[in-house]
């Protein structure tokens, strides 16, 4: 009995000194000196005050590390909150370089689409000329071929008339 009271005393104490640092080893002192106390309380008889306190005690120690560790866990979830914000900045980042690039590329075209639109003039004007060329072309030849046959129907009409008169005159 006198051992866990001992005991009980120096819980309170570093119980008091570990809500105000976090400390291993007060830690592991603390969780020490609860599982003594657990083993003395099974073993022996204890004042039922006594046992009280040491519960209270148990339960604020365990209150505290429960919230120290939610503290961690907030800490540690707010690093992992800030390092994906950082990998975000860097993907928008490269995305704005690339973006950047992009925008340097459409003004450099932008300054040459008057050539381009020359160019494009001249090889319209080149398409067209050559084009109404092969057409007048085809036209002639159709129109020569279309005047030769005439002029062979007429000239094979004037042959046949000929012949025609000639042969009635001999006949005659």
């Amino acid at each position: 009995m006198n051992e866990f009271r001992q005991n009980l005393i120096i819980l309170k104490n570093n119980l008091n000194n570990y809500m105000f640092e976090q400390n291993k080893t007060l830690e592991t002192n603390i969780t020490d000196l609860i599982q003594i106390n657990d083993d003395l309380i099974s073993c022996s008889t204890i004042n039922q005050n006594l046992i009280n306190d040491y519960i209270k005690l148990k339960q604020k120690f365990r209150r505290i590390y429960e919230d120290k560790k939610l503290v961690e866990i907030e800490k540690h979830k707010h690093s992992l909150i800030r390092q994906q914000k950082i990998k975000d900045i860097k993907n928008d980042a490269e995305y704005l370089v690339h973006l950047n690039q992009y925008i340097g590329l459409v003004i450099e075209e932008a300054n040459m689409p008057i050539d381009n639109l020359i160019s494009n003039v001249d090889s319209t004007q080149t398409y067209l000329v050559n084009t109404n060329r092969e057409l007048r072309q085809y036209k002639n030849r159709w129109f020569n071929c279309a005047l030769l046959r005439k002029w062979g129907k007429v000239f094979g009409l004037v042959i046949c008339g000929i012949l025609l008169v000639y042969v009635y005159k001999l006949i005659k």
